[in-house]
């Protein structure tokens, strides 16, 4: 259920409500479990990218052999290293970066792109209070972020990540002005809370069969010496690492 199908039923049951009320005297009371289902179902879908509850997110490809590396919050002073990691094993990877950072690091990002690595856009400055910005505030964000990333690049991106992988009505509206493809994540590292690198990597292993798109962040320590263990697990079980432009048969850039 996606977010116009649940205003339609709600408000097919809030009608019915009301017309047994003019006839049986129903009590207000009998909307409570509709208003809550209702509010449960918009806070799972605005935190929940995958759910596609407000606009189409292109978060998996059902292709269980095949793994897309992408990164967020980039570029950092680690950034280096993850491509040097990249390199070693031959592989490509995209970079959701924040404009803002893009600014403070241009040369990261141009060796990105040297590298044969895809770059998208993060937003321009990943505001904590995303969720809650006004639609013109969120188009600023979105409109700015993809401008300072092709300009640095050299390259018109075509992808975008929501930050935090939040959406609701406002982002879906801002994001339908723009030509935009919303890439998700279908395996989420959590490497900005787990700083053990052993656990993490017991993590990634525990959630990858069959999965997808992976979520690191170039702005962590320890995503480095994972990565490098990651790959070196998928070359020898057999998961090839893919462009997401290649695992989505997406356009990636223009």
């Amino acid at each position: 259920m996606n977010y116009k199908q649940l205003k339609f039923f709600s408000l097919v049951i809030s009608l019915f409500i009301l017309s047994l009320g003019l006839f049986y005297h129903t009590a207000l009371w009998a909307f409570l479990p509709v208003v809550l289902l209702y509010l449960f179902l918009v806070s799972r879908g605005s935190a929940k990218l995958q759910a596609n509850f407000f606009l189409n997110a292109l978060c998996t490809a059902g292709k269980p052999n095949q793994l897309a590396i992408t990164f967020d919050d980039g570029p950092h002073d680690f950034t280096n290293h993850i491509l040097e990691v990249l390199e070693k094993h031959n592989v490509s990877a995209t970079f959701f970066c924040i404009g803002t950072h893009a600014e403070k690091h241009p040369e990261m990002v141009q060796n990105m792109i040297a590298k044969g690595h895809t770059v998208g856009s993060h937003s321009y400055s990943h505001p904590v209070k995303w969720g809650t910005l006004s639609e013109k505030k969120v188009a600023e964000e979105i409109t700015k972020g993809a401008e300072t990333i092709n300009k640095i690049s050299g390259h018109k991106s075509l992808l975008f990540r929501p930050p935090f992988g939040v959406t609701n009505p406002r982002i879906a509206r801002a994001l339908n002005n723009t030509n935009l493809k919303v890439i998700g994540w279908d395996l989420r590292s959590l490497d900005t809370s787990i700083k053990d690198p052993e656990k993490l990597y017991k993590r990634v292993m525990r959630k990858l069969p069959g999965k997808n798109i992976i979520l690191f962040h170039d702005s962590q320590k320890q995503t480095i010496e994972v990565l490098d263990r990651l790959l070196t697990h998928c070359k020898k079980v057999g998961i090839n690492i893919v462009s997401l432009g290649d695992l989505l048969n997406i356009s990636t850039h223009e």
